[in-house]
Order: C-alpha cells, then sequence, then structure tokens
C-alpha cells in the first residue's frame, strides 16, 4: 500500500521525528506499506529518515510558515495561503478534467505523490483548520483518494468560535473523511462542538504515536551521557525549554517581556534543584532550529549563564535522534520541560515528569493529563511565578517514588492503545 503523508513532519524537531517514528510503527497492521512524505527541508528529512520515506520536495507548495515559525508578517502569511490555495485549486480542477494527464501540465513531484496514494495520511499534530488540512480534505475527495486523520489534535480558535460560515466550511471538509484519528478526549468534544456526531465509531482517540519509539539500550545512554561528561554524584534532572512556550505567560504583556519574566522564573527553578535539591540539571535540546525561535539550545544558554551554580548545569549541544534522547530520558532521576515529547520520553521511562504547558493546550493536558492521568503534574505558564513553579517540582521530587510505580503499571497499557491507530485504519480500509 502507498501511502502519503501530505504534510511536513520537520526531523529537526525531536518531537515530530518521535511522532514519525511512531507513525511507522504504528501502521504495522496494515501490512507491507510504501510511505511518502512531504517535506520543507528536504535535505535534512532525506537524510533523518532515510529507508522509512520518500521525501518529497514541497517547498513553495506547503506553506513553511506553518512548521517553522518564521517572522514571515502577516503579509507574508496571506500570500503563502493564497499560493497554497491556488496551486491546489488548480491542480484539483485540471484533474477532474484530465486525470493523471493533468501530471504532464503541473509537473511537481508534489501532485505526482497524490496521484500515486493509495491512502492519505494527515493532521499527524495539529489541525490547521479549513484553510490547510480542510483544504487537503477537499482536495483529497475531488482527486477520489481516501484520506484520513491519524493520530491528531483539533485545537483551533475556530471550534469556539461563532463564525458560521468558516464552522459550516470546517464540518463539512471533516465530513468528508471516512477516520478520524484523534489523541485526547478534548479533540473529540471541540468536533461535537461543530455539530458532528462524535458518538460514531469513525471518530476514535486513542494514544500519542509517540509512545511506540523504541529508546536506545540503557548501556548506550550511559555511554552518550559519559561522552557529554556528565557527573554521576549527584542526582540528574533532564530538562528542555523553549523560548515559544514562554511567549503564552502575562499575554498582556509585550513578547520581550514574557520572555524576561518566564526566563527569569525557570532559573530561579533551577537554581533551587541545584542548591536545595542537590541535582545536576541536564538540558536536551529536542528543537536545534531552522531558526532561533526553535533552538532549545539558545534559552537553555541563557538559564545557565544566569543561574547560581552554572558548573552543575550542562547545555547538551549534540543533535541526537529521538531514539537517543528517549535512552538518555530514562537515565533521569526526574524530568522537567516544556516539550511534550521529552516529557513522553521520560513518561515511557517511569521517570516522574512535570510538564511546562498554558491553560488550552489541548496536547498537553488532553494527553499527559487527561490520558496518562498526571494532570496534578502540569504547570501552566500564563502567569508563571517561581515560588508556585519550584513547590510543585518539590511536590514531584519527594513523590517520586508513588509516581515511578503508578507509570510502572500504566505505560504499558498507554503503548497497547497506540496500536489501535492502525488497527482502526486497516478495519475502515477493508
Amino acid at each position: 500500500m502507498k501511502i502519503l503523508i501530505a504534510e511536513d513532519i520537520p526531523s529537526h524537531n525531536k518531537g515530530e521525528e518521535a511522532l514519525f517514528l511512531g507513525l511507522v510503527e504504528s501502521l504495522k497492521p496494515l501490512g507491507a506499506t510504501e510511505i511518502a512524505m512531504l517535506s520543507c527541508n528536504p535535505l535534512v528529512d532525506a537524510k533523518n529518515y532515510q529507508g522509512m520515506a520518500n521525501i518529497i520536495d514541497a517547498r513553495g507548495i506547503t506553506p513553511a510558515h506553518l512548521v517553522d515559525y518564521t517572522s514571515a508578517g502577516r503579509f507574508g502569511k496571506y500570500l503563502n495561503m493564497l499560493q497554497f490555495f491556488f496551486k491546489y485549486a488548480a491542480f484539483g480542477m485540471l484533474y477532474k478534467v484530465l486525470g493523471r494527464k493533468a501530471l504532464g501540465i503541473m509537473t511537481n513531484s508534489v501532485w505526482r505523490a497524490y496521484c500515486d496514494a493509495d491512502l492519505v495520511l494527515m493532521a499527524h499534530d495539529n489541525f490547521f483548520s479549513p484553510r490547510y488540512h480542510g483544504l487537503l480534505a477537499n482536495f483529497c475527495h475531488a482527486l477520489g483518494k481516501k484520506a484520513v486523520i491519524y493520530a491528531g489534535t483539533t485545537e483551533n480558535p475556530l471550534f469556539h468560535s461563532n463564525k458560521r460560515f468558516a464552522r459550516a466550511l470546517l464540518k463539512s471538509s471533516l465530513e468528508k473523511l471516512p477516520l478520524i484519528l484523534l489523541r485526547e478526549e478534548i479533540s473529540r468534544k471541540n468536533l461535537g462542538k461543530l455539530g458532528m456526531d462524535i458518538s460514531k465509531p469513525n471518530i476514535a482517540v486513542h494514544t500519542d504515536l509517540a509512545f511506540l519509539v523504541e529508546p536506545i539500550s540503557r548501556e548506550e545512554a550511559n555511554a552518550l551521557l559519559d561522552k557529554e561528561n556528565i557527573p554521576r554524584d549527584r542526582p540528574i534532572i533532564g530538562m528542555t525549554m523553549t523560548r515559544r512556550k514562554l511567549h503564552f505567560a502575562y499575554r498582556h504583556l509585550p513578547l520581550e517581556e514574557r520572555y524576561r519574566k518566564g526566563t527569569e522564573a525557570m532559573t530561579a527553578l533551577v537554581d533551587y534543584m541545584t542548591e536545595k535539591i542537590g541535582a545536576t540539571v541536564v538540558f536536551l535540546p529536542h528543537s536545534i532550529g531552522p531558526t532561533k525561535m526553535l533552538d532549545d539550545r539558545i534559552i537553555a544558554e541563557e538559564i545557565r549563564s544566569g543561574a547560581v551554580n552554572p558548573a552543575r548545569i550542562f547545555n547538551i549541544g549534540t543533535e541526537y535522534s529521538v531514539r537517543q534522547l528517549k535512552g538518555m530520558a530514562g537515565e533521569f532521576d526526574m524530568a522537567v520541560g516544556a516539550r511534550l515529547h521529552f516529557i513522553i520520553d521520560a513518561v515511557c521511562k517511569h521517570v516522574p515528569s512535570l510538564l511546562i504547558t498554558h491553560d488550552g493546550d489541548a496536547r498537553c493536558h488532553g494527553i499527559i493529563g487527561q490520558m496518562a492521568g498526571l494532570e496534578q503534574w502540569l504547570y501552566n505558564v500564563d502567569n508563571i511565578e517561581a515560588g508556585s513553579l519550584i513547590a510543585l517540582t518539590q511536590k514531584l521530587w519527594d513523590e517520586k517514588q508513588a509516581i515511578k510505580t503508578y507509570l510502572e503499571s500504566k505505560v504499558p497499557v498507554l503503548k497497547e492503545d497506540t496500536y489501535m491507530h492502525g488497527k482502526r485504519l486497516k478495519l475502515i480500509l477493508k
């Protein structure tokens, strides 16, 4: 079966790489598959996904600002989306008239990938409203291609708005899909707000794909920590932080002020962990670019340089694979981070973890909070304050053994449920 992933899953972001590896693993119930994927960074993805997918260069067709958060500006974003819309609409109309002969007029390999596909997967992470995935749903319907939302999240302001036309367009787009697989109950409720019948069996919720990533062995993980000169004479607390997450703090303030106040609170937390808990703090980068906004190493270094005990803080700068990162996360005594899939890595290895998120983040609250049953170990940055963040971290440290025991029984259930994505897909295809 030829499967097209009709969106970018950028391998420079290790959370996205985890989703890709989990997606491939989850498709095993289908038997033999041949996977192609659109990419806005084809050279990097072709190297990192070698042997697992045929990477299709989608630059100039897929709106890059959706995945790399470049400062395209409002005009640039509108221009990107208009270009995206007209190219897809043009090929859709040509295909209706000419069939595969349309490839003789619009020769880009993206269109050939659609024509060759038996099945199209989309919204592996977030459903970007009618302007993007909604258009893809209608495009695939026009081409006569089966398309499904696969392990996605439907959180979008449109689900809560009173824009009737846009909501009707979104509902119409989603109802063309034979299967909608989600990873949080929050997302299913959002579909109900559109007026869709969420009791139907073709709308289902199962665990995030990253739970299926197989880590490297403990021996290999410890060898990497030794390579990075991580000392073992103290407890080790693993961390991830991202500049973009702190932009959700104090939303009435300018972005730079939000970032400054958030960074100060995170630095105070790191000082507490090194002084009061007596830990070594290790920052693992889950994204190294391609923009400064997406490079975890920059904010990690800012926190380390402002800390009281920088010698006890290690900012790993090497780009490791998601399997290596997951293995290293398993060797920590505790994990604190703003990257969802870093926390999933740690949880899978039964490491007590605190996820730094924001109010309204369906992914974090739905996956870690509700499905994993760890709601009390989520901290919203909306009004981030060092005292409350430190108190929750100390509570996590005090209860770490009970949490570890809980995760040892919970994680196998979550992993098994993740395979239901592929099993449901197989049933729909039959």
